[in-house]
Parts: structure tokens; sequence; C-alpha cells
């Protein structure tokens, strides 16, 4: 009984885990993403790139589902297509 209970116990622990490195990406995509409302046309595709790579680090080191790499840049572009129409920057 107590085993199971231990078992049950890190897999829920091993969730939260896992529910937090989600979240650590999405700020981290989110921070970057406002950082490139506030550069000119200039760096943004190099903010771009270093964006893209410092995704692809992270979910390298975490060890996340690689699926969870294509939402981040879904997210990204959409927020690259937020920077285009809204600001006056073009």
């Amino acid at each position: 009984m107590r085993e199971k209970l231990v078992e049950l116990v890190m897999k829920v622990v091993n969730l939260l885990l896992v529910f937090v490195k989600f979240v650590m990406l999405v700020l981290v995509l989110l921070v970057m993403s406002f950082l490139l409302l506030v550069v000119i046309d200039f760096y943004l595709l190099v903010m771009t790139l270093l964006l893209h790579f410092l995704v692809i680090l992270l979910l390298y080191f975490l060890k996340l589902h690689p699926l969870l790499l294509l939402v981040m840049m879904l997210l990204f572009q959409l927020s690259n297509v937020y920077y285009y129409e809204y600001t006056e920057w073009y």
C-alpha cells in the first residue's frame, strides 16, 4: 500500500514538473515577443532567430515533447502577425 502511494505521489510530482517547464517556456516566449514589439525592424530577424534557438535549447535541456516546439513556434508567429498588424514600424 505504501509503495503504491509513493508511486502515485511521484507521478503527480512529475506531472507538476512538466507543467512548470511548459509554463516557463511560455513565459520566455511571451517576454521575448514583447521585446520584439519595442525594437526596430532591422533587429526583428535577429531576435526571431535567437528566440527560436532559445526555445529549441530549452526543449532539449528540459526533455519535453517535440510537439511543444511546434506550439511555441506557432505562438511566436502569431505574435509576429500582431507586431506587423498593430504597430507603425513598417
